[in-house]
């Protein structure tokens, strides 16, 4: 599989039902009574990511860019020499400007015990303190036809096999 065959790019999100698995129809039952009424926790869940589980990765509605901090990107073992140089700062994390490493493709997985679905997403390497290990944006939500229900505290997305439900932690938020 190679990077120019998982790009998504904006232009790409108006294709995303193209496959016919894509085409399910998404609902939500009534919210598991163990989870709070009335919460503003974040979205925050565990994924896989190239191989290895990371927790307190952030859902992130409000953000472009997929971002992965710079100590994560070390423990999964990944060297800087395969970071795309970037020209341009990340503005509006934060009070100031954030000098951004560099972008690098991911394999990523979502999904629950019965549907997962391996996506790809270009996260930006940042070197700074995040509350968050990772944060995933609208970029790689919309791209992949992700459907968050903020009041249930979770998300569902199209899989070959099914609709995958991916609950948050609420503990974690």
């Amino acid at each position: 599989m190679t990077g120019e065959k998982h790009k998504c790019v904006a232009e790409d999100v108006l294709s995303v039902g193209q496959e016919p698995w894509t085409k399910q129809e998404v609902r939500f039952r009534p919210v598991n009574k163990a989870i709070r009424f009335f919460q503003n926790d974040p979205l925050v869940v565990n994924i896989h990511l190239n191989k290895y589980e990371v927790r307190q990765v952030l859902v992130d509605t409000g953000s472009f860019v997929d971002l992965l901090a710079l100590n994560i990107f070390n423990k999964l073992g990944l060297n800087k020499n395969n970071l795309a140089k970037v020209s341009y700062p990340l503005v509006g994390l934060g009070d100031t400007t954030v000098t951004v490493l560099g972008t690098i493709n991911l394999p990523h997985v979502l999904g629950d015990e019965k549907q997962t679905r391996e996506l790809y997403a270009k996260f930006m390497v940042v070197d700074i303190p995040l509350t968050y290990n990772v944060i995933l944006g609208r970029l790689v939500l919309n791209c992949h036809g992700i459907v968050i229900n903020m009041h249930a505290m979770c998300l569902k997305l199209p899989t070959p096999r099914g609709l995958a439900v991916f609950q948050g932690k609420h503990r974690s938020a």
